[in-house]
């Protein structure tokens, strides 16, 4: 009999991705580091997981961001396109910045930019190589364009709420997750770095963080996140602060619940700010709520065959059958609707 924790694993994968880069090409040459290294590294974190810290899971998905060019990024930061730039501290090196830095640049410049440049074309490779190739080991991948792993996340969450036999599980570093859960049906880990415990998050606890007159009023943990983060009381993605200097937090929000706007500077983009939570409002949402839906059965069970096949493509060695088929035993295979 297949013990398990949860039904699904939901897992951030630019996090999953970013951890494993970190990890291999620490004091070393980026282009000296393959997508096969980097795949055993996130195949030993998904065992690590139900082996060493009980995050054990029928089924495995990784959900991806996509940037869409429809969007010029994400829905999000398109939603708040006219007021501000959302998540404008993330910089992306490309061979058009390196090619411009090198006419203007410091050697130390240059230098740090090529290695940029290197680390973001090994992470984009390795990216869609996991996305084509994790699910042929019954390690399902998702997407939508224009959509973050926050979204689509959150969107599961709250979908199967009640409709799961076991409780989910959100997987990534990014705290604010820790507002989308559901009670008795969705929990968070974030899986511990240096000097860090792990740490299983509850609905329950984190309920317990939203101010009690708050709570009074019928403020859910979700629309807690969103208030704080709209007026500035959280910091989140570069949204800006919507709050006059030195006013109280619960104060504030309980006059925002009257319709009273007083304790903003700028009322208008708090509301624009505020708004982008509301999922019901992101372009193609009933298609992504469909697929979100279809989780349950979705995907392929893997099989050894599969699995030597990608050890064999991508020089993948050190990894085991027994390895292998210690992931393979805990995922259910009625999960799957393809042999």
């Amino acid at each position: 009999m297949i013990r398990n924790n949860y039904s699904q694993v939901w897992i951030d994968g630019s996090f999953l991705l970013t951890r494993a880069l970190f990890a291999l090409t620490r004091g070393k040459d980026p282009t000296e580091v393959t997508p096969g290294e980097i795949f055993k590294v996130n195949l030993q974190t998904i065992n690590k997981l139900a082996r060493d810290w009980g995050i054990s899971g029928a089924k495995v998905i990784i959900i991806w961001d996509k940037w869409d060019q429809a969007y010029n990024g994400y829905i999000r930061s398109w939603l708040l396109k006219d007021k501000l730039k959302y998540k404008g501290s993330r910089i992306i090196m490309t061979e058009e910045t390196l090619h411009e830095l090198e006419r203007t640049g410091t050697e130390a410049e240059i230098k740090k930019a090529k290695r940029e440049l290197a680390l973001n074309n090994l992470k984009q490779a390795t990216k869609y190589a996991m996305i084509e190739e994790f699910p042929k080991l019954g390690i399902v991948s998702y997407y939508y364009p224009g959509y973050e792993f926050d979204d689509i996340v959150t969107l599961a969450s709250f979908w199967y709420h009640g409709k799961s036999e076991m409780p989910n599980i959100i997987v990534t570093k990014d705290t604010d997750l820790r507002y989308s859960l559901c009670p008795g049906s969705c929990n968070f880990f974030s899986l511990p770095t240096y000097g860090s415990e792990p740490k299983i998050v509850t609905y329950e606890e984190m309920y317990q963080e939203i101010p009690e007159e708050l709570r009074n009023q019928g403020v859910s943990l979700y629309q807690y996140n969103a208030m704080m983060n709209a007026a500035g009381f959280f910091g989140h993605n570069d949204m800006q602060v919507t709050k006059k200097k030195g006013v109280k937090a619960v104060e504030t929000l309980l006059k925002i619940l009257s319709e009273d706007y007083s304790n903003l500077k700028d009322p208008e983009l708090y509301k624009l700010q505020y708004e982008t939570y509301d999922l019901s409002k992101f372009p193609n949402i009933d298609q992504v709520r469909d697929d979100v839906s279809k989780f349950e059965r979705s995907g392929k069970y893997g099989c050894l065959d599969r699995f030597h096949e990608i050890c064999n493509t991508y020089k993948i060695e050190g990894l085991s059958d027994y390895f292998y088929q210690g992931i393979l035993s805990r995922l259910d295979e009625k999960y799957y609707s393809e042999k």
